[in-house]
């Protein structure tokens, strides 16, 4: 691998990251709003029920193993689960399957 795929890498971490934090943030905004708990425009309730639709969207443009991939990430934050995989791959396989799926989603997510 060479030294700018390591970097791609990293920034296509980072921004997968960023990306499931903002769609766990839109699905926790939309239920409190839907339970009566907080109150928001509805142009914000409408962009932030867009943007969850564009991200399921692109996830389920992903071949299979990449959309198990995504979708672990996007739905959950646990750190006691941060080790799923293990029933499923070897280390070094989900490592270098996470990649591949980080890099197509992060292409999907430019088109």
């Amino acid at each position: 691998m060479t030294k700018s795929q390591s970097q791609k890498n990293k920034s296509n971490i980072m921004l997968v990251n960023l990306v499931a934090d903002f769609y766990r943030r839109c699905k926790t905004d939309i239920q409190t709003y839907q339970l009566g708990f907080t109150y928001f425009t509805e142009e914000k309730l409408r962009q932030m029920m867009r943007s969850i639709e564009m991200i399921d969207y692109v996830v389920s443009t992903l071949d299979r193993e990449s959309q198990v991939i995504i979708k672990h990430v996007l739905n959950n934050d646990d750190e006691n689960d941060k080790y799923w995989f293990l029933d499923i791959y070897s280390e070094r396989t989900y490592y270098r399957r996470r990649v591949k799926a980080f890099n197509s989603f992060v292409e999907g997510l430019k088109r």
